[in-house]
């Protein structure tokens, strides 16, 4: 699979993610499980398997679980 391919199925997932979930709960731990998950992946996992590049799954896991924390509150109605 190319990192084009790549790069564009974690985008597709991105906005399936970022816009379908919109409980608090789900986006803080999602998105710091995410966060975590990339950031292991990053440092621990460097083999190539079958012709897909971790680095590229790596880099979108940590964007998404940044992208689901950080926005966590913005679907919170007033408190």
């Amino acid at each position: 699979m190319s990192e084009i391919a790549q790069y564009t199925a974690g985008f597709i997932l991105f906005l399936l993610l970022f816009a379908g979930l919109h409980r608090y709960v789900v986006r803080k731990w999602l998105g710091l499980s995410l966060f975590v998950t990339g950031m292991v992946m990053c440092t621990w996992w460097f083999k190539e398997v079958q012709g897909f590049d971790p680095g590229a799954l790596a880099t979108s896991t940590v964007i998404i679980g940044l992208a689901l924390f950080s926005t966590r509150s913005a679907f919170s109605g007033p408190v």
